[in-house]
């Protein structure tokens, strides 16, 4: 994957979305398909111990998102009162899982069921987003644009648009992408340019791409807690979280 921007559109009616795809295929982008995603915020409950996800999925990968030192001396185990999982069709089969005090996981397997039957007792569900549209390819595939609406149990609450930077990067390149770990490449792969909310080449293309091809006016999520930090799809998944957590 590359580098991403998450616009959220809160004024957006279903007819805008309709617009707004027809204005995408004017451009006659390669049509990648149908895509969703689904978001759930839970909360802690009271007197309970926070889960342990460890050793329990198939495999799991964590970061901390928030990396300012004076946040980080401040937290303590047990401290985070929501949780919010997210998934994403273009992810199929992993789920990101982030906490309110800063640290993000991606998790393969049925985690939510697993809330719902052996973690009950620790996380009860608050609030469902879910949307669904379609994605596209644009620029000879220097981008990727996924439109969905927002649902809240059924009610439209708006737009979301991911816009992804991709750049091809040599055969034998070496990715350090901390979501998988690093991993030698033997083939072509795609470079995740942009580091944090930093003045990068991919932010800025982004953002020209952007207001060059009169998207809805909305607001931008860049995922800015991730200065100075390789990009990764944990970042992508925050941004999505940020810009959800209002509707």
């Amino acid at each position: 994957m590359g580098a991403t921007i998450v616009l959220y559109v809160s004024e957006a009616t279903p007819a805008t979305i309709s617009t707004f795809n027809d204005q995408l295929s004017n451009q006659l982008p390669k049509i990648l398909g149908r895509w969703s995603f689904e978001y759930k915020i839970y909360r802690k409950n009271a007197a309970s111990d926070p889960p342990h996800t460890k050793n329990v999925m198939g495999s799991s990968i964590s970061a901390p998102l928030i990396t300012d030192p004076a946040v980080l001396s401040t937290m303590k185990p047990g401290d985070e009162k929501f949780m919010y999982t997210l998934s994403l069709g273009q992810f199929p089969g992993s789920l990101f899982s982030v906490h309110d005090k800063g640290m993000g996981t991606i998790l393969e397997g049925d985690f939510e069921e697993m809330i719902q039957t052996k973690l009950k007792s620790l996380w009860t569900q608050r609030q469902a987003l879910k949307g669904e549209g379609y994605a596209y390819e644009l620029d000879d595939g220097q981008f990727v644009v996924r439109v969905g609406n927002v649902l809240l149990q059924g009610l439209f609450k708006g737009m979301l648009i991911e816009v992804e930077h991709v750049t091809i990067v040599d055969n034998n390149s070496t990715l350090a992408d901390s979501s998988f770990g690093g991993k030698q490449h033997n083939q072509a792969v795609l470079e995740p340019p942009l580091v944090g909310s930093g003045s990068g080449e991919s932010l800025n293309k982004l953002r020209n791409f952007i207001y060059e091809n009169n998207f809805p006016k909305g607001q931008i999520y860049l995922g800015d807690r991730f200065e100075n930090k390789p990009f990764t799809k944990l970042q992508t998944a925050w941004q999505y979280i940020e810009a959800l957590r209002g509707p």
